[in-house]
């Protein structure tokens, strides 16, 4: 394999060229400058392929790759939580929906039944009053009920059925007494109360 040096020798040396023969040299690479490229607006598309291209400014892409790859993974790790946000609120909604449903369902039987119906919060103040209640009593529906069953308790009955009813409240324990009620009329009427925490 002839080497340049050795082929421009033998010319020299007062061999003519054409004896020379042609060497097809698979490994020979054309390197260029890239800078030299730019400089005489050379497309890398008009260079041989196998071309190296030597100098060669880095592209966007390669001189911010981990960059972009790091704010591509924070939007999609974004885009999941927004999805999971949105999915966990479309199922909250749902919830809700049904539990507004039961609910009214809940106040619609109440309503209708010929018991009287009452719920407690966990201080033992009252905090729901079916229709049945209101009507026979006479209370007000849009004032705060708290303890507002002691005014309508027999005063003989108060203690005995404050203690019942305390106790059952602090034990989370179902009760069940009989008590005299005040009427929207001012008459007295015996109850037997029975109630479970729910």
């Amino acid at each position: 394999m002839l080497s340049t040096a050795d082929i421009a020798a033998r010319i020299l040396s007062g061999e003519r060229p054409d004896d020379i023969p042609v060497v097809r040299n698979t490994d020979l690479r054309v390197t260029v400058d890239w800078r030299a490229l730019q400089r005489w607006h050379v497309p890398d598309s008009d260079l041989p392929p196998g071309t190296l291209v030597l100098y060669r400014e880095p592209t966007l892409w390669e001189r911010g790759r981990k960059y972009f790859l790091a704010g591509i993974a924070m939007m999609v790790v974004q885009s999941l939580l927004i999805f999971g946000l949105l999915w966990q609120r479309a199922r909250t909604r749902k919830a809700e929906a049904v539990l507004r449903e039961s609910e009214k369902r809940f106040r619609v039987m109440a309503d209708t039944t010929p018991s009287l119906i009452w719920m407690c919060d966990d201080q033992g103040r009252v905090t729901y009053l079916n229709e049945q209640w209101l009507a026979l009593t006479g209370s007000d529906p849009n004032t705060a009920y708290g303890d507002m069953w002691r005014d309508y308790a027999h005063p003989d009955d108060v203690k005995s059925t404050s203690y019942i009813f305390s106790r059952a409240v602090q034990s989370h324990q179902s009760f069940s007494n009989q008590c005299r009620l005040r009427c929207r009329d001012g008459t007295y009427r015996w109850l037997f109360a029975v109630a479970s925490p729910g």
